[in-house]
């Protein structure tokens, strides 16, 4: 699991762990940062789940959490060292599943899901500043040490009013380049307490987190095609039935004798039938060839000065193997033909 020292960041779909993978492309970067694929699924709510063990060393009371969704800043968290080292575990945990604001006084949350890309010609200004085409398809959560100053009630804000939907409508000019399937969006309004809010002291430089994790969403399908993910093995082929004409008699139902009885009679009624078609096939490829060694012998002759002769050819030997060889068994009480000239 992603982790850097004391803290740990993952991404939950529909309220449960999933197995993430490797991002070769930052492997060897900095050691504060970690990136990884996760699997995304159309409609599927997800969450970042922090945990912080007690022996975290914080640098001052505090440490912010920015959250930030296709490159927007959807939701930022302060946990604070008293909260982490007054808890009962060893681990203290905070699980981030959707993003708040405060209209009129009343305060309200959507949950975070994904949402299938759906290519359009063209989206408001509002949905595009929401998804950054470099960070479409991404997760992201960064750590600062903060100390806090004043606390004060929270202003009114605003999001864009996107609604709920297992798919996110995108523009061409926002896809280009991306490799990105889905994108983030948010599920229905749901009442919420509210909070405070405090200014902050950043301890380090506003751009430096101490720790920095990515994480990248895609499809199963586009996972499979990276070879992250294995592709479904397809099915072996049902087992070949063992004709009845093979199995032993003592394992045959009395449908299966049956049928069997009645195939073997069926055999026996074309066996004469398949003869005859095979002699006259014969007889007449006998004819042809005869034909052609008569005409080849007379222009011969006419060659040589010579009248024809009209040699006639007997039947050959080939001929006799391939009847010979022929699959069709002879039927008893019949009286065999012989078919060479005389």
């Amino acid at each position: 699991m992603p982790t850097l020292g004391d803290l740990r960041v993952i991404i939950s779909i529909d309220k449960k762990n999933r197995t993430d993978y490797h991002d070769e492309d930052t492997a060897g970067q900095d050691a504060k940062f970690i990136s990884r694929y996760v699997e995304c699924k159309s409609g599927a709510s997800f969450s970042i789940d922090i945990s912080i063990k007690k022996t975290m060393n914080f640098k001052s009371d505090a440490i912010i959490f920015y959250v930030y969704v296709d490159g927007h800043c959807a939701r930022n968290v302060i946990i604070t060292k008293a909260v982490v080292s007054s808890t009962s575990g060893t681990v203290y945990f905070e699980r981030i599943s959707g993003a708040t604001r405060k209209i009129a006084d009343n305060w309200e949350f959507r949950p975070f899901m994904f949402g299938e890309i759906k290519h359009v010609e063209q989206v408001s200004g509002l949905v595009a500043k929401r998804h950054d085409r470099k960070k479409l398809g991404s997760i992201e959560v960064k750590a600062h040490h903060v100390t806090q100053r004043d606390f004060h009630p929270a202003k009114n804000s605003s999001w864009d009013e996107a609604e709920s939907s297992s798919q996110v409508a995108l523009s061409e000019k926002q896809l280009k380049g991306s490799s990105a399937t889905h994108a983030a969006n948010y599920g229905k309004t749901q009442p919420y307490a509210g909070h405070e809010t405090v200014d902050i002291d950043y301890v380090d430089r506003k751009d430096f987190p101490f720790a920095y994790f990515q994480f990248k969403y895609r499809s199963k399908k586009a996972l499979q095609s990276m070879l992250l993910i294995p592709r479904t093995p397809s099915p072996p082929p049902p087992p070949r039935p063992v004709p009845l004409e093979e199995r032993p008699v003592e394992t045959l139902s009395v449908e299966e004798l049956q049928q069997l009885v009645h195939r073997l009679r069926e055999s026996r009624t074309a066996e004469p039938h398949a003869r005859s078609k095979l002699e006259s096939a014969l007889a007449e490829q006998d004819v042809k060839r005869e034909g052609e060694t008569k005409r080849r012998a007379d222009i011969k002759s006419e060659q040589e000065g010579k009248p024809g002769t009209g040699v006639k050819r007997e039947r050959d030997e080939e001929m006799e193997e391939i009847l010979a060889s022929a699959y069709v068994k002879r039927p008893k009480n019949t009286v065999p033909v012989d078919l060479t000239d005389v």
